[in-house]
């Protein structure tokens, strides 16, 4: 199995890449790259994929994410709000720009091991990212020697941050440049789920070119679950956007993510939600529009 490799550019004159991304939803594809990822989510909101993990992004999400760990993140295309919905601010570097400055400096051994540790990548919770988000755009805008200035003192600032795992593990399978396999399916999925309709299995695995069995086994390695459990992430994942952002009633939360019932929507939601769909509504702190 291979996943999509990227080859990160950071330009003739750079050691490491800063941008901004700005569009009406973000649908990265399934990738890896050897560069470390620091990801600051401005405005929009979706589901994140990190290793075998899926779980929601939103407004002031911030996570660092090691070399090569598999990851892709998405938002619904018909949750956006306009041409420049989904706004990140991303810094991908390689590890060996600080061991190669740094290697030996005890004022550095924190950020060493937080970016040691980053395979299953990081979120920091209840952290004051606004201000880390700051930081990356100015960075983003610096120049000359004031980009490593920045990068090193919001390294500093994370590492002395609480923090926890974005995944329980990291997936063994190899990776390389043939990764339009895995993607090609995922994309099929995902507009399926965008617009309320059912994926089907046979669909899918012939987007992958695979036999349906065959499909199952290499979908299981690949994404840590089967292809329904997959299926019935992304649709809870796209209610909890729902419920969080619109005032639109549970019941038609329900069937615009995919469900046939109610009851069945109430039972998925609390399984992998821990609450029920107004409970989860109550809770949450969304901007809703």
């Amino acid at each position: 199995m291979k996943i999509q490799y990227e080859k990160v550019l950071a330009g003739p004159d750079r050691s490491f890449a800063a941008y901004e991304t700005v569009g009406p939803a973000v649908d990265c594809e399934y990738h890896v790259h050897p560069e470390l990822e620091l990801v600051y989510v401005v405005s929009g909101y979706g589901s994140r994929f990190v290793n075998d993990a899926i779980a929601q992004f939103d407004v002031g999400t911030l996570n660092l994410i090691g070399a090569m760990t598999p990851h892709h993140f998405r938002s619904f295309p018909a949750d956006s709000r306009g041409p420049e919905w989904s706004r990140l601010r991303v810094v991908q570097f390689r590890s060996e720009l600080f061991s190669t400055m740094f290697r030996g400096f005890p004022e550095t051994v924190q950020i060493e091991r937080m970016l040691t540790a980053s395979g299953c990548g990081w979120e920091f919770p209840g952290a004051p990212t606004e201000r880390i988000g700051e930081r990356m755009a100015e960075l983003i805008a610096a120049e000359g020697g004031r980009r490593l200035v920045l990068l090193l003192e919001i390294l500093e600032e994370l590492s002395r941050m609480e923090r926890r795992r974005l995944s329980e593990r990291r997936l063994p399978e190899a990776v390389g440049e043939d990764g339009t396999r895995i993607n090609r399916a995922l994309k099929l999925i995902h507009n399926r789920v965008d617009r309320g309709e059912t994926p089907l299995l046979d669909e899918a695995a012939a987007a992958a070119g695979l036999s349906p069995s065959a499909f199952s086994r290499y979908f299981a390695r690949t994404a840590g679950r089967t292809f329904m459990a997959y299926v019935m992430e992304l649709r809870v994942g796209k209610a909890a956007g729902m419920l969080l952002h619109t005032r639109r009633p549970v019941a038609e939360i329900c069937f615009a993510a995919g469900f046939g019932n109610l009851s069945n929507f109430n039972r998925h939601f609390r399984r992998l939600r821990g609450l029920s769909p107004r409970e989860y509504r109550r809770q949450g702190a969304g901007e809703v529009v």
